[in-house]
């Protein structure tokens, strides 16, 4: 489209020129397009440059989620509410970017063995296993590697392999208790 626009604005001025009466008329108009495409120009440029800044802090979680529309989200809905209290080695990530980037969120954490193999369990009934060789590509988050190493990876991935829709999943190792909740909207 901002390839196209100086083409549309001689088109357009050459309209103008055509039907508006008066020269003054046609420059005033000219002027006030020009103008909005400069803002356009500028709004673009400053977005695309300035990028989102991922939130990294656990204790921020809830209040982000809810931001983010939470409940209203199907790629959202398999994270929980709240961080559980017994969790450790909590981390979260989530960046949002402004136009044409990815929105991406990941919660990793380690949970008793018994309460991670009740959430895989779970998984397993809602969610199909996302074949090795798909799950890094999935996936934009920070442990996208490592997914590929947990022995329940299950998952949706909406939009096939070209990453345009949401794609969302848990990986989980009820042996060690770790589990990450993962997804990603393109």
């Amino acid at each position: 489209m901002l390839v196209l626009s100086p083409g549309a604005i001689l088109l357009f001025g050459a309209w103008l020129a055509e039907n508006t009466p008066s020269l003054r008329g046609c420059l005033t108009a000219m002027a006030l397009v020009f103008a909005l495409v400069l803002t356009f120009w500028a709004y673009v440029g400053v977005a695309v440059r300035s990028g989102a800044e991922a939130i990294t802090d656990p204790a921020r979680y809830e209040k982000t989620m809810a931001a983010t529309g939470y409940g209203e989200h199907e790629y959202l809905a398999h994270f929980p509410p709240e961080i559980p209290q017994d969790a450790q080695e909590v981390s979260f990530y989530c960046l949002q970017e402004p136009l044409l980037g990815p929105s991406v969120w990941e919660l990793r954490m380690t949970l008793p063995p018994e309460q991670v193999e009740e959430i895989a369990e779970t998984a397993r009934d809602d969610m199909a296993e996302i074949p090795r060789d798909e799950v890094a590509a999935a996936h934009a988050g920070p442990s996208r590697e490592e997914l590929n190493d947990f022995p329940v990876v299950r998952g949706v991935v909406r939009g096939g392999r070209d990453r345009h829709g949401p794609v969302w999943g848990i990986a989980a190792d009820p042996d060690s208790g770790e589990i990450i909740y993962w997804a990603d909207h393109w």
